[in-house]
């Protein structure tokens, strides 16, 4: 019935009911896939910083949170129409303040504004370092790094999943980022891998789901929400027994060769990133066993470090010097840089550069084996020659440019650089038409040579010097400072290399002189302006009133070894901002052998004695059975060397835990940080040595006479694996074979077995034979069971069918028929198998 106007007017007015402001607004931000997609984003990248987290690189403070701020960023910026570029700027700046915030929290302590301050100075000083080839210690920068990836990783894996439904992007980053974190730690964190698989598959399938249900609403199909949680019920438990199976299915691995060969070339660039690493990143600590170090070209000052027992390397020698692989030149206050070096190849038709300083040095070969496959040559002695290929690199000589107008650049030359800059100055101009090369060439001594002169022409008719470069030159003999391997040796393949060791006597070094050679001061009296006083103060202290380098060096190795220092390796890394030396002579008076052969250079140094640090390995111990040095990680070493005048690099050891370099005997130490004796049987060096090693052979006369090794237990337990291994397989095989058996008479048992082993001779019994007929194609197949194999049929027949029991005689006779026949059909088996494997190959 139609209301009239009055009517309408008259009618009272229902207000407009107002949107839920608040509803609108989750509505609005509400991903399409559905908010159970963001609960399972967040479960992967929880289980990826959790991997990260429980790896315990650095301190990584709200790494979750991180995480889930940044997936939650993600989602809401994607839900914005906006361009993209404009979002993700946006999404970069919260993510810088978010990550800031985190990392700035581990300066404590202190005002807000100080801790700022300090996180901006520290990234600075890390910056610094990065870009001058210098070393950081700082792991606040490495905090800054991993939370930085947590946010990428996070923000983009929601943005690619709520803004086009693309689950891979994130899939992809996230299983790069656990799989490089899980590459760098032992296997028990393998478990975390299959946490993550989970999750990843659930969130795989429950994007799919919400994709499909897309396109059944646009096709105008109706179906239940419930599908979609029935088919992620089914992918979780389908997860779960995929993730069980891969769990339990032993995986090995076969690599060609040529592939491998392929590897070492492709992964060039990403050796170097390595170093890299280690020069910025060195005070993170390794998780995972590595047989064999890796001594980089920078050597800093870490905290606590963990060596283990096994063998690395043995060798035959008459002369039980240290094993160097790389020399260090260059101190700061965060730890050693190996110089610039020139590169030089040798093979077995070649001789390795000369040895400097050659005054009594005598010849030895060493032939040498190492547990683990390296590029790292390692040499008892100053290297002559190798039986393979090699590189060894030789340091380049200084640069010195000598500006005019800037004498202040100048306060880190050596002196005699300095004198000669002083001498420049005074020259007076030169006429315009003169040129100033051969001026300047008549001052410059004979180990430098002239690279370039620069004149300042301001000045009509006039020329005055504006800079001059030099070079110090290269001596006939080079300093060598590291060996390498043309390719990588692989383990247990041995090489030979001639050495010469010096056999000097302290007289005759007492009685060297201080004769340096500029190349020589230049690199290895090199001390930073940043050292503290307090540490040259007692350098000269201690060599206070001795007259020769020797007694200076004896000195301060005694001060080093005495009782005011501890040797140990868990020690915490020196603070930010201080000197390793410093720190370790005056602080802590605790750490390993990086602390003292460091303290010992740079002490030696600041006396005017020429000094560098030399990482390797000790001398390990003698086994006097077999006249071999077995070399141990826990022989990971750092040592010193001292420069003496006509007789080269001498060997000094002030880390306490080893004894001092002997002539005759090996090196016998604790077990602070040395190595200890453990006797072993001859047995075990068949497990150590290749089979054709000739020391095998030299072995046998001693029969159970005992080596010095520490093997044998791990060849006890590996024998014992064995033997519990093969008994297990041997009781699964028994178990398997006798199913269903347990308890039946003999006739039947008999029957059984020679229906089973029928099976694999491929003489199956088919359903529709009696037993009968089965024994008859057993006979035409195999003519030499046949009566045997109608025994045992006659015999089942009568138990199964006519329910007669056999008496003991008759189970005799049967259990003799199956002896008689069960090696024919054995032997049909073989036989089999052998077409079977002839039939794959031509």
């Amino acid at each position: 019935m139609d209301m009239t106007a009055a009517q309408v007017a008259a009618a009272p007015v229902r207000p407009v009911r107002q949107p839920n402001r608040l509803l609108a607004l989750v509505e609005r931000y509400s991903p399409s896939q559905g908010w159970p997609t963001l609960v399972m984003l967040i479960l992967v990248l929880y289980s990826v910083g959790s991997s990260v987290s429980s790896a315990n690189w650095v301190e990584t403070p709200g790494i979750y949170r991180v995480l889930i701020i940044a997936a939650v960023t993600g989602l809401l910026l994607a839900k914005l129409r906006r361009p993209a570029a404009a979002l993700h700027l946006v999404g970069l700046g919260i993510g810088a303040v978010v990550v800031v915030w985190q990392t700035s929290s581990l300066v404590t302590g202190e005002p807000l504004p100080q801790q700022v301050y300090d996180f901006w100075r520290r990234i600075g000083e890390w910056y610094t370092a990065a870009t001058t080839g210098g070393i950081s210690t700082d792991l606040l920068p490495f905090t800054l790094l991993l939370l930085t990836a947590a946010w990428l990783l996070g923000y983009v894996s929601s943005w690619f999943i709520f803004r086009n439904s693309n689950v891979w992007v994130g899939v992809v980053l996230a299983s790069t980022a656990i799989l490089t974190n899980l590459s760098f730690l032992p296997g028990r964190f393998i478990v975390q891998f299959f946490v993550f698989m989970f999750f990843t598959m659930i969130l795989v399938v429950r994007v799919s789901v919400v994709q499909r249900h897309d396109v059944w609403r646009r096709a105008g199909l109706r179906f239940s929400p419930l599908a979609g949680w029935m088919t992620i019920h089914a992918a979780v438990w389908l997860c779960v027994i995929a993730i069980i199976v891969a769990a339990l299915v032993p995986l090995r691995i076969y690599v060609s060769s040529g592939l491998s060969d392929a590897w070492d070339v492709g992964r060039t660039p990403v050796a170097y990133l390595e170093d890299e690493f280690g020069r910025l990143f060195g005070a993170v600590p390794s998780r995972k066993d590595l047989t064999g170090r890796i001594f980089g070209t920078t050597l800093p000052f870490l905290g606590e470090i963990s060596l283990d027992g096994d063998i690395v390397m043995w060798t035959k020698t008459k002369y039980p010097s240290y094993w160097a692989s790389r020399t260090y030149s260059e101190y700061t206050s965060r730890g050693w840089v190996a110089g610039d070096t020139s590169e030089v190849a040798i093979d077995p038709d070649t001789l390795s550069p000369m040895t400097a300083d050659s005054t009594k040095r005598e010849s030895i070969e060493q032939n040498v084996h190492l547990s683990f496959g390296t590029m790292n040559l390692l040499a008892g002695g100053s290297l002559d020659w190798v039986s393979r290929e090699a590189v060894v690199e030789t340091l380049r000589p200084k640069v010195f440019q000598i500006d005019m107008s800037d004498p202040s650049a100048e306060a880190d030359y050596p002196e005699d650089i300095r004198l000669l800059a002083a001498e420049l100055r005074g020259l007076p101009d030169q006429s315009a038409d003169q040129p100033l090369g051969p001026v300047v060439a008549q001052m410059i001594p004979d180990d430098l040579a002239l690279v370039e002169v620069t004149g300042d022409n301001t000045i009509p008719d006039r020329t005055s010097l504006a800079t001059v470069t030099l070079q110090r030159k290269i001596p006939l003999a080079p300093d060598v400072a590291a060996m390498r391997f043309a390719t990588e040796v692989p383990e247990n393949e041995p090489y030979t290399v001639l050495t010469s060791v010096s056999v000097a006597e302290p007289e005759d070094l007492a009685e060297a002189g201080t004769d340096y050679d500029g190349f020589i001061t230049d690199h290895y009296l090199q001390l930073p302006e940043s050292l503290p006083q307090r540490v040259r103060d007692l350098a000269a202290e201690l060599t206070d009133g001795i007259g020769n380098p020797y007694g200076k060096a004896r000195a301060i190795q005694a001060h080093l070894r005495g009782d005011e220092f501890t040797y140990s390796q868990e020690i915490a890394a020196p603070p930010s901002g201080s000197d390793g030396v410093d720190h370790f002579l005056f602080e802590t008076q605790t750490g390993y052998s990086d602390y003292f052969a460091s303290s010992m250079a740079v002490m030696l140094r600041a006396s005017g004695v020429p000094a560098r640090l030399t990482a390797g390995y000790a001398p390990g111990e003698l086994d006097p059975n077999s006249g071999q040095y077995f070399i141990r990680d826990t022989d990971s070493h750092a040592w010193v060397q001292v420069y003496f005048p006509s007789y080269g690099w001498i060997d000094f050891e002030p880390t306490p835990a080893w004894d001092l370099p002997g002539r005759d005997t090996a090196p016998t130490v604790d077990s602070g940080g040395g190595t200890t004796t453990t006797e072993l049987g001859i047995e075990d060096a068949h497990d150590i040595f290749p089979a054709d090693d000739p020391f095998l052979e030299e072995l046998e006369p001693f029969g159970g006479s005992n080596l010095t090794l520490e093997r044998s237990y791990d060849s006890l337990i590996r024998a014992g694996i064995g033997m519990a291994s093969a008994a297990a397989l041997a009781l699964a095989l028994y178990l398997l074979w006798n199913q269903g058996l347990w308890g039946k008479d003999q006739a039947v048992k008999a029957y059984s077995k020679m229906g089973r082993l029928g099976v694999l001779a491929g003489l199956p019994r088919r359903r529709q034979q009696t037993p009968g007929e089965y024994a008859d194609s057993i006979t035409r197949s195999i003519p030499e069971a046949a009566e045997g194999a109608e025994h045992i049929t006659a015999a089942f027949s009568r138990r199964r069918y006519g329910f007669h029991e056999d008496d003991e005689e008759a189970d005799e006779a049967v259990e003799q028929a199956w002896r008689s026949i069960r090696w024919s059909l054995a032997r049909q088996t073989l036989r089999r198998v052998l077409r079977m494997g002839g039939g794959q190959t031509r």
